[in-house]
């Protein structure tokens, strides 16, 4: 999520950057050719729109791009071709149906743009994150080398070498004005997320955003540099084969500081309140299919929870604070995700690393009661086939004791490394089968032997 918002928010600073220097030119001839013109001479991308009105004289001002769009940077933008003589953009990066806004006319002669409100509609953005942790898009929002067939005189030397690394860090004092913002909405957005080290997708369909009070100076980030991002979104999980593994429905509504006000880098660590909504769902999670009954301390006393392999769904919503950091994910409360078959409990502190798929889980799997019931009789079942006693309920109850809460199935696990081949432990002791039964004919044969040598003794003994 974090990098959708780095996407958007520079989305909206390359916008603000066409409407100042706009006004720097005093409107002389202003038309969808001066926009693509200053776009391309300003950022490092090729950019395409559809229709452009302006009403800069009513209160507040306002402007509309119809079929915005934007993608890598080629020869038509270097050279500045003239728009009625270019191709149209057939897959762009970025694309928005519509893009509005309303601003303060008077702010940007004061070099600030006061905006009141700024709504993308129906946008679609194809981000792939590299195995390096850089990403296609950062590349967008820096300056080209090459503005109309020559060399960018506009570039420092340390800016020309940025502009060679596709992971290269946006820094606030890179911004051109100070940005002030009432409301910023994308409704409807696609976004589609490919990661290319584990070859899979992340799809994003109708995600809303809200932006709020957003104020970013500069020349002063210790005192304006906040918003509020309110998000609800469909995240689509796709393998590698496009095969779907689950939908997780989630909604937030937080503050965040944008930059670190020191470095002027973008926040490194960003925290949010996420709701799971009911309904979300994951399939194939390797850990839970190793709780199954897979790990040797579960097999040999014939422990068997098949559903924790199949498809799991929320059956409630479900609330966690979690921090994102260069890729990863980590939860700072303990929360409980319930389903049909059991609830799944995972620990403060609980790692998910995006970029490599490792993790660090701990936790707790508590089966319903109806399928603890299922597989304890299981357990007697494979008691009885490997052991000629009849008193399974209480051989039973002594050797499950250190999984069972009540009359439920308990399962404290710790999981680490990569998340498709986790290492998977049970923190919990089973008592061996073979002990245990050694245990019991001994301690029978004790009484028997206690009981022989009462009967033979003069006197009764107290015991």
């Amino acid at each position: 999520m974090k990098k959708f918002l780095v996407v958007s928010v520079s989305l909206i600073f390359a916008l603000i950057l066409i409407l100042a220097l706009t006004t720097y030119f005093f409107l002389k001839n202003i038309d969808k050719g001066f926009l693509v013109n200053q776009l391309e001479s300003n950022l490092n991308l090729r950019a395409e729109i559809g229709e452009f009105r302006l009403k800069l004289f009513s209160f507040p001002s306002e402007i509309e791009l119809l079929n915005l769009s934007l993608t890598k940077r080629d020869s038509v933008a270097d050279s500045g071709i003239e728009l009625s003589k270019r191709d149209k953009i057939q897959s762009p990066l970025i694309y928005a149906e519509k893009v509005y806004f309303n601003f303060s006319f008077k702010s940007i002669l004061q070099r600030k743009f006061s905006i009141s409100e700024i709504s993308f509609i129906n946008p679609s953005i194809q981000l792939v994150l590299f195995e390096n942790g850089g990403n296609n898009l950062v590349s967008l929002f820096q300056k080209p080398s090459v503005v109309k067939s020559a060399p960018n005189p506009a570039l420092t030397e340390t800016e020309k070498q940025e502009i060679k690394k596709e992971n290269s860090p946006f820094k606030a004092d890179k911004l051109p004005i100070a940005l002030y913002l009432n409301l910023a909405k994308i409704e409807n957005a696609k976004i589609k997320i490919f990661l290319q080290k584990q070859n899979e997708t992340l799809l994003v369909e109708n995600g809303n955003f809200s932006i709020n009070d957003l104020k970013i100076n500069p020349s002063e980030l210790d005192k304006e540099n906040n918003l509020n991002l309110i998000f609800n979104v469909n995240l689509k999980i796709l393998n590698s084969a496009n095969i779907e593994q689950g939908i997780l429905k989630c909604k937030s509504d937080g503050d965040l500081k944008l930059f670190d006000s020191k470095s002027k880098l973008l926040n490194p660590a960003f925290m949010y309140n996420l709701t799971f909504i009911s309904g979300s769902y994951l399939t194939g999670l390797p850990f839970l299919d190793a709780l199954s009954g897979k790990i040797p301390a579960l097999q040999k006393v014939g422990i068997e929870l098949p559903f924790l392999s199949e498809k799991i769904q929320l059956k409630e919503d479900i609330n966690a604070k979690i921090s994102y950091s260069s890729g990863t994910v980590k939860f700072l409360n303990k929360f409980t995700l319930p389903t049909a078959k059991f609830d799944l409990l995972l620990n403060e502190g609980s790692v998910y690393r995006l970029l490599n798929q490792s993790h660090e889980f701990s936790g707790i799997v508590k089966a319903s009661k109806e399928d603890s019931d299922k597989a304890m009789n299981k357990v007697d079942a494979f008691l009885s086939k490997n052991n000629k006693l009849s008193d399974f309920a209480n051989m039973r109850n002594k050797i499950l004791s250190p999984i069972m809460e009540g009359d439920r199935i308990a399962l404290k696990f710790s999981s680490k490394g990569n998340i498709k081949n986790p290492e998977v432990q049970l923190l919990a002791e089973i008592p061996s089968l073979t002990d245990f039964l050694k245990d019991t004919i001994l301690e029978k044969g004790k009484d028997k032997v206690l009981e022989e040598i009462k009967k033979k003794l003069p006197i009764k003994l107290p015991f």
